[in-house]
């Protein structure tokens, strides 16, 4: 659809304090967006985040840093 922002939730966990994960999103237009979220350390979770999206059919990539720490389960965009 036309959306700028939606909720994700991403399942996993890291033994550091915080794990920056950056999301690559690009639409079929070539709009693209990146977000950084920060996943807080502990145990196996689900964390919720709002993030800026691009509209349309997108494909999103998560970048992983090097010294990140991150066993990531899964993640689902919500409303």
């Amino acid at each position: 659809g036309d959306r700028t922002e939606a909720g994700l939730a991403i399942r996993g966990r890291t033994p550091l304090k915080i794990n920056a994960i950056t999301l690559r999103m690009e639409n079929e237009s070539g709009d693209a967006v990146t977000e950084v979220v920060r996943f807080a350390g502990g145990g196996e979770e689900t964390q919720r985040f709002r993030v800026r999206v691009p509209g349309g059919n997108t494909t999103v990539s998560f970048v992983f840093l090097p010294g990140s720490q991150f066993d990531m389960e899964g993640f689902a965009f919500e409303d």
